[in-house]
């Protein structure tokens, strides 16, 4: 997608053309859902994300 969009409190949607994808954050999670119209056959961005936490760096 090269869509722009600006979030309305946790929520963000973002349309290009036909398709429709919405992201929430709800905690530590990101929701994302999509109007089953985006890509090929088969292509959803419907799931939920958690951000991977940094590994501490070990020093030299």
């Amino acid at each position: 997608m090269n869509a722009k969009a600006r979030p309305a409190g946790n929520v963000l949607t973002v349309e290009e053309d036909s398709c429709r994808v919405t992201l929430r954050l709800v905690g530590d999670y990101l929701v994302a859902s999509d109007n089953s119209e985006c890509g090929g056959m088969n292509v959803r961005f419907d799931g939920v994300y958690r951000r991977k936490q940094a590994r501490a760096r070990r020093g030299r």
